[in-house]
């Protein structure tokens, strides 16, 4: 679910995108989480959404919501904020791709 969804994939690729890391997302064929971040994670230390993409998927399950990737960005977005608030380091790079 991870990799194989094509509403996953629509995520990563707008989280990547934001990066300039767009080439990183997983491809179709890709069918293994751990053997795409593995690849993914050799160029980049981190990474993110994951809360957010399951809250989304659970709101779509149990409340009847339709997927949006731009929804799942927006709670990105605010996530990094309030990390940011809190004190978190490292997130001027978000800041800066427009995730927080």
């Amino acid at each position: 679910m991870l990799v194989g969804c094509v509403f996953t994939r629509q995520i990563w690729f707008q989280l990547l995108h934001r990066f300039g890391l767009a080439s990183l997302a997983p491809q179709p064929n890709e069918t293994s989480f751990d053997i795409w971040w593995a690849k993914a994670d050799r160029f980049v230390f981190g990474g993110g959404g994951e809360r957010e993409r399951e809250q989304h998927r659970n709101d779509c399950v149990f409340n009847g919501s339709s997927p949006c990737v731009e929804a799942v960005m927006v709670m990105i977005r605010e996530e990094a904020q309030l990390w940011s608030m809190a004190g978190a380091k490292g997130l001027s790079l978000c800041h800066a791709s427009g995730i927080g």
